[in-house]
């Protein structure tokens, strides 16, 4: 799958904090999920880049990762063939 095909998979909606912007997430069958979002004060949304958060739980409940062991924070800067090497990697995590 291409990074277009991909970003079409996520809902995007409007982010409400942070001046703006978009945000859509995408879950997966091992409990973890990833967030993307672009605003104006997002890390490289100035510069049309995409902010990550890998999430553990489910669209109904979830939260930030910050121990998946492959980002200890939320992940800045990517554009979208960045984004699908960490969801490639977010659905192998056991």
């Amino acid at each position: 799958m291409d990074a277009m095909e991909l970003l079409k998979e996520f809902k995007f909606e409007s982010h409400t904090n942070h001046g703006g912007g978009v945000q859509g997430k995408l879950f997966f069958p091992n409990g973890y999920g990833v967030s993307i979002i672009r605003t104006p004060h997002s890390y490289g949304g100035s510069d049309l880049k995409w902010e990550l958060a890998i999430l553990v739980g489910d669209k109904n409940s979830y939260d930030i990762s910050y121990n998946s062991g492959l980002a200890d924070d939320v992940v800045g800067w990517l554009d979208e063939k960045e984004i699908l090497g960490y969801i490639a990697k977010i659905k192998e995590l056991p």
